[in-house]
């Protein structure tokens, strides 16, 4: 008989509690500010200190969960795996790439960092410090270990879509009654930031939320789910055109397009990932006809590329919706130091809208590349697999290349972030070689 309480199993449960903790944290904290405030439970959000210190406890004990249970899964599953120790040093790829990275910042922090305080504890806003780093690592390890179990790896997902759908529709309710959502919403002057304090870390968050819906939209073959994922997949579509976050928009785009591109390559299920473009194109030209901002927005994209081609100076400050001028600066700082950097947090007096400029003036070009190994190892033992990885693996690897697309305009606000690395999660369960015990692909999708 099938053992039900095994230390494995305790783990990923252990690991499911500690996501949805996180998960759920948007609603615990609607709610309080309602409780508290008696207002908007999005107007009363507006407050710094209530925002990032109410993210901040749910994200670090989450954080310290999954990094010790994720470690000793892994642990356990490298020693009872009948591998050689050869391919289990392989199939751990991934996760010797995060340890590098890990490592290097560590080293980094305590021998260059010119504000080593800062860069080991952070600061509000942004959060970009070691120990935040370390809860990134427990959240991809909490990931990794919760996909043992097909039933309670469907029900983080499930919370994760549903809350994200029940927002967005708070979101655009709260301030525009009913209607608002077929005729008047993008009339107004409401920035959609539900419970983010500004209304692009919405947007990144969103770029999730619409690419797994759109996967499991095209995977799952039982119609009343189909319907649930459609739902959760126009409403968070729609809540994305009225957040107007021109970087997490275009990642949507381009990640459907690849995604349409790769189901022709690969001779897969074509279908829908052409209904799910055809909807979001849809849509986006529905909008249109309300307003005229995503007209303006590429507008605006195809005068900066202009801009950056014709190699204008005088006008490279003003791409990006003026984010060139702190990617010029962020260039600068990285050539003063490009090998060490200048230290995890150091960069407080604006936000450099680059995730990949971001880390290497942080920790210098080893760094960046150390940082960008994971993805580069994940993605080529998961194209390798491609054949046996399971559909929700598949699927979180498209939510990672589109975040990865948006990080080229994005900032890494913790509170977005984590959400990021919980998925990423996800994703390597495919490049683990079979290392984990990885549900049949049929059972997840």
């Amino acid at each position: 008989m099938k053992k039900v309480f095994n230390i494995d199993n305790i783990l990923s449960f252990i690991c499911t509690l500690s996501l949805l903790a996180w998960i759920l944290a948007p609603i615990m904290v609607m709610y309080r500010n309602f409780k508290t405030q008696g207002i908007s439970p999005f107007a009363a959000y507006k407050s710094m200190l209530t925002t990032y210190y109410g993210w901040l406890g749910f994200m670090m004990i989450a954080g310290a969960v999954g990094l010790l249970a994720g470690l000793i899964y892994l642990i356990r599953r490298a020693i009872l795996s009948k591998m050689s120790g050869k391919e289990k040093m392989a199939a751990l790829a991934p996760i010797w790439a995060m340890l590098a990275f890990i490592i290097w910042c560590t080293i980094n922090t305590f021998c260059f960092a010119e504000d080593q305080k800062l860069a080991i504890s952070g600061q509000l806003v942004q959060m970009d410090c070691l120990l935040v780093y370390l809860c990134y690592g427990g959240m991809i390890l909490a990931g990794l270990t919760v996909t043992r179990n097909k039933h309670l790896t469907m029900i983080v997902i499930w919370a994760f879509l549903a809350i994200s759908t029940f927002m967005a529709m708070m979101c655009i309710l709260d301030n525009d009654a009913a209607y608002s959502l077929f005729v008047n919403s993008l009339t107004n002057t409401f920035h959609y930031e539900a419970v983010f304090y500004n209304t692009n870390h919405y947007g990144y968050y969103l770029t999730l939320i619409i690419v797994v819906s759109a996967y499991l939209l095209s995977y799952r073959s039982d119609w009343v789910e189909k319907m649930f994922y459609g739902f959760v997949y126009v409403i968070n579509v729609w809540t994305l055109i009225l957040n107007n976050t021109m970087g997490a928009y275009l990642a949507v785009l381009l990640t459907l397009i690849f995604a349409v591109i790769w189901s022709f390559i690969n001779k897969e299920e074509k279908k829908w990932p052409l209904i799910i473009l055809g909807i979001f194109v849809a849509i986006s030209i529905v909008s249109t006809f309300m307003s005229d901002s995503i007209v303006i927005n590429f507008a605006d994209m195809f005068s900066d590329i202009s801009t950056v081609i014709e190699m204008d100076d005088s006008e490279l400050e003003g791409i990006g919706s003026n984010r060139g001028e702190r990617w010029m600066k962020t260039i600068e700082r990285i050539k003063e130091k490009p090998l060490v950097g200048h230290g995890l947090q150091s960069i407080t007096e604006y936000t450099t809208h680059n995730i990949y400029l971001q880390q290497a003036a942080y920790t210098g070009i080893p760094g960046l590349l150390l940082f960008l190994s994971i993805f580069v190892v994940g993605a080529t033992k998961l194209v390798k697999a491609r054949k046996t990885i399971t559909p929700l693996a598949r699927g979180a690897a498209f939510a990672v290349v589109a975040y990865l697309i948006s990080a080229f305009f994005g900032n890494t606000i913790f509170y977005t972030a984590t959400y990021f690395y919980i998925i990423l999660g996800f994703c390597l369960t495919g490049a683990m070689d079979g290392l984990l015990v990885e549900t049949k692909k049929e059972d997840v999708s």
